[in-house]
């Protein structure tokens, strides 16, 4: 059966494992809901990029306050006596800014190109992965931001 000389309430399904067509009775979708699904469909497929450009902030924002680190601490004495404290403050942002860079990092990743499932599938596992060193990047950052700041305001 060709989808030409189906009605407009059917709909064509391909079934990968066996390359036949089956067809199922439904409405064709609104073109909002339509507009909305397609909408949906790159957002899911752009959400690695979209991952990896706020990595590349993060990683600006790291680098910058780690530039202004030696500046305030260096010349200040009276923080000596925090000591370890003191010192954790940059080796948690170097931490989080590997992990940033590990955002970044191209990896090898195996999928069927001329599967669709496949292709998702590994997309969701990037997502995933990406999005999983992100989360712990930016909660190393903001904690050793937090713990800065309250050293300024010991002074």
């Amino acid at each position: 059966m060709k989808k030409d000389n189906l009605p407009n309430n059917f709909e064509s399904l391909d079934m990968s494992k066996n390359n036949q067509k089956i067809y199922k009775e439904g409405n064709m979708p609104s073109p909002e809901i339509a507009s909305w699904m397609e909408y949906s469909w790159e957002m899911q497929q752009k959400t690695p990029e979209r991952i990896e450009d706020a990595a590349k902030f993060l990683a600006t924002m790291i680098s910058i306050a780690l530039a202004v680190f030696p500046g305030i601490f260096g010349k200040i004495t009276e923080f000596a006596k925090f000591g370890f404290l003191v010192k954790l403050i940059p080796i948690i942002w170097i931490l989080a800014l590997i992990l940033a860079f590990l955002v970044l990092y191209p990896r090898r990743y195996r999928y069927s190109s001329i599967n669709a499932n496949s292709i998702k599938e590994m997309t969701k596992k990037i997502t995933k992965q990406k999005q999983k060193l992100f989360t712990i990047s930016i909660i190393l950052f903001i904690s050793a931001f937090v713990l800065f700041v309250w050293f300024i305001c010991k002074l």
